[in-house]
């Protein structure tokens, strides 16, 4: 017999996850497959609705007082969005 029981947990987490997509997708293992793939796709961080829109003023034209704030806060969402 084995010291460690790890191999037995992660073979019952497995088994556990492959019962619960079976039993979501009502027993077929095609739409059980595709709901596993979509669980692990994550979701795309940008959408429609948070885009930067095209009409956006840009930092030539800002006083150089906030274009001071407005360069730090890009290069953070450009970090953001690259991380």
């Amino acid at each position: 017999m084995s010291k460690t029981r790890v191999p037995v947990l992660i073979a019952t987490a497995a088994a556990g996850g492959v019962g619960y997509y079976l039993y979501s997708a009502g027993g077929s293992p095609k739409v059980a497959e595709k709901q596993f793939e979509s669980a692990l796709i994550p979701p795309l961080p940008f959408t429609r609705a948070n885009i930067p829109s095209r009409q956006a003023t840009p930092i030539v034209q800002l006083p150089k007082s906030e274009a001071k704030s407005v360069i730090p806060r890009t290069l953070k969402d450009a970090r953001r969005v690259s991380s």
